[in-house]
């Protein structure tokens, strides 16, 4: 594949070869490969070496090391700030019931005084008031359900218009 010569070379071996011909060639021959005669003849080499380099990260690290603006970078970066954040976490206990024979396990809030309102709120076989409890938790879902269904509509409606505009 021939590379059409006026074609404009940007690359980082392109700017090793350029600006930082002594430290390339070390690092040419460190891996064992002949010096370069010229600096177009000194980025292909930079590029084979690195195309069947079998550690391309220790070798991106010392093109890193020999790139001509590491001083500039280092100089006018500013390393990012660290921001810690605290997170509280609060310890929560469970209720302990006063009631005496309720069998909602406290869900009631535990000061009912003997007079739970779960023992209110039987079933017809004399059952216990688990029913109850788990009959307040689904209200509290359904409450939010058609909030949930909103949304949906809305993301559907969205996803479908974009889709025909395209």
């Amino acid at each position: 594949m021939a590379k059409n010569r006026n074609q404009k070379r940007d690359s980082l071996l392109v700017l090793i070869a350029l600006e930082s011909r002594d430290e390339a060639q070390k690092l040419l021959q460190k891996y064992g490969i002949e010096r370069a005669t010229s600096t177009r003849d000194l980025e292909d080499k930079l590029s084979r070496l690195y195309f069947t380099s079998a550690d391309k990260l220790t070798l991106e690290k010392e093109f890193a090391d020999i790139h001509p603006h590491k001083k500039w970078i280092f100089k006018t970066l500013q390393p990012p700030v660290e921001v810690k954040e605290e997170v509280k976490v609060e310890s929560v206990s469970e209720p302990k019931s006063n009631c005496s024979g309720c069998k909602c396990g406290g869900a009631c809030g535990g000061n009912c005084g003997g007079n739970c309102p779960c023992k209110a709120q039987s079933s017809f076989d004399g059952g216990n008031t688990q029913k109850a409890v788990e009959r307040q938790d689904s209200n509290q879902i359904e409450k939010y359900m058609g909030l949930i269904a909103l949304v949906a509509v809305v993301g559907i409606t969205f996803h479908v218009i974009t889709k025909a505009n395209k």
